[in-house]
């Protein structure tokens, strides 16, 4: 619950400061399964912001949901693999969980992501990142689909973590923006 209500304090603080604009954000769930879907303009060139969302090793300051964040390598087929150590709050409920992914950059705009199952806390998921530049800023769009293999409370869950999902997506984008030096421009 703290880092939910740190989540919202954010959101509110950063709103009129930061140069970054959401466009879109959805989050929703199906049997279990969550989507989440958002398209921001980051006030940044892409170079910069490719840089940020790439370097494995440091995606915990991106957001504070993200307690540990590690570059596993590449395997022989030339595909990174990285582990995110996350803290998840369902009510007054927190715990770790563990997202193992295998990252596949499609040439410099599209980043692919595929959950581990066996070495996650999760059934399924995967991820797109599209940075697309513009003039002076880059677009981002970006969608997750996942299964937790943990449970989740039927009725409020869902709408919990569509929440905490929505709030996550302002927290990185500021953060993303902050981080290249340009917040509040």
């Amino acid at each position: 619950m703290p880092r939910l209500l740190a989540g919202l304090v954010l959101m509110f603080v950063t709103t009129g400061i930061m140069g970054a604009e959401i466009l879109s954000v959805t989050a929703s769930s199906r049997h279990g399964i969550y989507i989440l879907e958002f398209n921001a303009v980051i006030m940044a060139d892409f170079a910069t912001v490719r840089e940020i969302v790439t370097n494995y090793n440091q995606l915990h300051q991106l957001s504070q949901s993200i307690l540990e964040s590690r570059d596993l390598g590449i395997d022989e087929a030339g595909i990174t693999r990285r582990e995110l150590v996350t803290e998840t709050c369902i009510l007054l409920y927190c715990f770790n969980a563990i997202l193992v992914e295998d990252v596949v950059a499609t040439g410099q705009s599209l980043i692919t992501t595929t959950i581990i199952p066996d070495r996650s806390d999760f059934s399924f998921g995967y991820s797109y990142w599209h940075l697309m530049p513009e003039s002076g800023h880059t677009n981002l769009r970006f969608q997750s689909v996942m299964e937790p293999a943990f449970w989740i409370p039927p009725v409020i869950g869902p709408w919990l973590i569509k929440n905490w999902m929505r709030d996550e997506v302002r927290e990185i984008i500021f953060n993303i923006e902050r981080l290249t030096g340009n917040a509040g421009q």
